[in-house]
């Protein structure tokens, strides 16, 4: 029965997965500074790092920080509402 009724469901142009609402909500501004210092960091090592683990790093990072800016924003919504800086 669940089925049928998810079937028969319309999708509204409010259910769609939006790429860029999810990339608003990474905070790409934030994330473009911590992959920066990533890479600044990874070139002054001392060592020599391999091209594959300097990406591989890279990537993890960038993953990392956009799940900081997506939990930041879930956590501080009710604050963030009251800031008229902040406030949508």
């Amino acid at each position: 029965m669940i089925k049928s009724k998810l079937k028969n469901r319309n999708l509204s142009q409010e259910d769609v997965f939006n790429f860029s609402e999810l990339f608003k909500l990474m905070k790409p501004r934030v994330m473009s500074l911590v992959i920066f210092t990533c890479a600044v960091g990874l070139l002054m090592a001392p060592n020599i790092i391999p091209t594959k683990d300097a990406i591989i790093g890279i990537i993890l990072v960038s993953i990392g920080a956009g799940a900081a800016g997506a939990l930041n924003m879930w956590y501080e919504s009710d604050l963030d509402a009251l800031m008229t800086r902040t406030c949508l």
